[in-house]
């Protein structure tokens, strides 16, 4: 699976994930909540997908309950 494979809704979602650990380095569901006005449910699902076509995955702090970008971190958008 690629990110042009994903409907637009579902593709524009991933996306804001990517930009969230790119330039914030975290991101969390109610980040998507709160900017796409989804349930929890769905955002989780975003989040699933995304860590599938992540090249190099973050990591999940517990404490934060948000996903953490890796020194390593990679955007789907880089050619």
């Amino acid at each position: 699976m690629t990110i042009n494979d994903l409907k637009y809704a579902q593709r524009e979602r991933v996306i804001f994930l990517d930009r969230c650990l790119t330039w914030r380095g975290a991101a969390n569901r109610r980040d998507l909540i709160d900017r796409f006005r989804i349930s929890s449910a769905q955002a989780a699902i975003d989040f699933r997908t995304y860590l599938q076509l992540a090249p190099v995955p973050p990591d999940y702090d517990p404490v934060r309950k948000a996903y953490i970008a890796r020194a390593n971190h990679q955007s789907l958008m880089t050619p």
